[in-house]
């Protein structure tokens, strides 16, 4: 699969329109494991499952490690290209987390 990165960063040309298709398809991806989707909660924020839609997508999903799952938090991490992945958490009452997730 291509990986979206800018010249400036990684020395791999991209394409501006690539680039925007590949997010499209992340955000289906992410979607779907949103929370706001379908209301679904998660015992553990779904690392993986995040992952995975942004490196099927093309895009840098090594770059998130070491987050700590407190009871509420952001991320704003760089994917490649222009792309950076979005993630925010807060841990309900009951004791699962609502978890919202894309990238832009």
């Amino acid at each position: 699969m291509t990986n979206y990165r800018t010249k400036e960063t990684h020395g791999i040309y991209y394409n501006r329109l690539t680039e925007q298709k590949a997010r499209d398809v992340a955000n289906r991806k992410l979607a779907e494991i949103s929370t706001h989707n379908d209301r679904t909660y998660y015992d553990r924020i779904p690392w993986g499952k995040i992952m995975d839609a942004v490196t099927d997508a093309g895009f840098d999903g090594a770059l998130i490690t070491g987050v700590i799952e407190r009871d509420g938090g952001r991320i704003n991490e760089f994917v490649g290209g222009k792309t950076y992945l979005y993630v925010t958490w807060y841990r309900m009452p009951s004791g699962r987390f609502e978890v919202i997730t894309y990238v832009s």
